[in-house]
């Protein structure tokens, strides 16, 4: 799994390295900016079907020896050896069916929530798919790089970059009984199949569902918003009356084609301006 310290950030100066979100124009994105707050979406919700699945080995089931302890120490000592042969096949059946159903996944994962990031903010896919074709806008925010001593992934509002492989990710025994948590979870969560790459994604992993919108730190990391090329006038006033009510200050910028190529560009923006940017090299 790759490791925040050793991401090769596009987008970063001495002090921060930056991230992005793409967002379609909305009540709930609007929160974002003026309550503060952000979703956490559970994996079965994402538009990928296969986010978050993984393999399970044959060894990660109890083995007849292993379910003899476990009968013993739960008070089922009379079990004989068929009865926990059988025991440990229905089990395995069980399991079986619900991974061909997805209702294994829906239990493994109902305490668990998602907030995906990224650090494409000009891909013009990403503005298509996320933020309703270009009508939407793109939030930025600023990561402080003193944040990356913080190791745990489950833990405040900390991105970890997505790995992307051919190959689903595989549970074993060894995962079963691992005491760190949260190298599990970059196993299943921080895990995509590799024609994802472009997204360059990082998430926020969260345990606690019971609080699908969750406020973030707001006023240290939101930094600019960027209007999609596309944005209607009235939503554009919309937004730029709820950045005056802030008590920070966060600028505003639009994005616009670049003439003649496909490309987008930032005017004035101190690391999306394209065109600025290509004329220093």
């Amino acid at each position: 799994m790759q490791n925040i310290e050793d991401y090769k950030f596009l987008y970063q100066d001495e002090k921060y390295f930056y991230l992005y979100k793409h967002v379609r124009f909305s009540e709930g994105s609007l929160c974002i900016i003026q309550d503060g707050t952000l979703s956490f979406t559970p994996p079965s919700k994402f538009n990928d079907p296969f986010d978050c699945l993984f393999n399970i080995d044959d060894d990660y089931n109890y083995t007849t020896n292993e379910l003899r302890d476990l009968h013993a120490r739960y008070g089922c000592k009379r079990l004989s050896a068929a009865k926990r042969l059988q025991a440990n096949q229905k089990f395995k059946w069980q399991q079986k069916i619900g991974i061909s159903d997805g209702s294994f996944f829906l239990k493994f994962h109902q305490r668990t929530g998602v907030c995906c990031l990224n650090h494409n903010p000009l891909e013009i896919l990403m503005w298509s798919h996320y933020a309703d074709n270009h009508k939407g806008f793109l939030l930025e925010f600023k990561f402080p790089k003193s944040s990356l001593k913080y190791k745990t992934v489950l833990k405040d509002f900390i991105p970890v970059p997505v790995s992307y492989s051919k190959d689903m990710p595989t549970l074993s025994k060894e995962d079963k009984f691992c005491l760190n948590n949260s190298e599990i979870a970059k196993k299943i969560y921080l895990t995509k199949h590799e024609s994802w790459a472009y997204e360059e994604e990082f998430r926020v992993v969260s345990n606690d569902m019971e609080q699908p919108i969750q406020s973030y730190p707001r006023d240290e990391l939101l930094c600019s918003v960027i209007l999609g090329v596309k944005m209607l006038p009235e939503n554009q006033e919309r937004i730029k009356n709820l950045l005056k009510q802030l008590l920070i200050e966060v600028p505003l910028y639009r994005a616009e084609m670049v003439e003649g190529k496909y490309g987008i560009t930032v005017p004035n923006h101190p690391r999306l301006n394209v065109l600025a940017l290509n004329k220093k090299k």
